[in-house]
């Protein structure tokens, strides 16, 4: 395990013995504070199997390590973002005891929003009225050229 601040990263490795070699895969999980509990939240930020190492066990060994380590810094819950159509993760994370909790009867869809931050750009990009960006004056937005 490396551990840097708040994140933890879990290296797999399959048949080998000891750190020889390259990773088979890795998790990593970042511990943050919550005002809806006492301990804290660990975030599931990524489980990573390489596609030749997978169906052997790995990702649930991964996930077993993830939820020991969680339990031992007395975290409250583990979080874990996967997509709709990522079948096997979620078969994953259900069969270590996860629930969806947006699927059900009279459940809504939580929405994932992100915003990238712009290394430099101190202004922030004004959206107008019709939805189109801007910026001030003089600077450029990325992917566009001035004519």
């Amino acid at each position: 395990m490396i551990e840097e601040g708040s994140k933890h990263f879990l290296i797999g490795r399959t048949g080998g013995d000891g750190l020889d070699g390259d990773p088979d895969g890795f998790a990593q999980v970042d511990f943050r504070p919550s005002v809806w509990s006492e301990g804290p939240v660990a975030l599931l930020e990524e489980l990573y199997v390489r596609p030749e190492k997978r169906s052997k066990g790995l990702g649930k060994e991964l996930m077993t390590a993830v939820l020991h380590l969680a339990r031992s810094r007395e975290a409250a819950m583990v979080e874990v973002v996967t997509g709709e159509d990522d079948i096997a993760a979620r078969g994953l994370y259900e069969s270590t005891g996860f629930s969806n909790l947006i699927e059900g009867e009279g459940s809504t869809s939580s929405l994932y929003y992100e915003l990238e931050l712009q290394v430099g750009r101190p202004e922030p990009v004004r959206t107008t009225a019709g939805g189109a960006s801007e910026t001030r004056p003089g600077r450029r937005r990325r992917g566009r050229t001035r004519g």
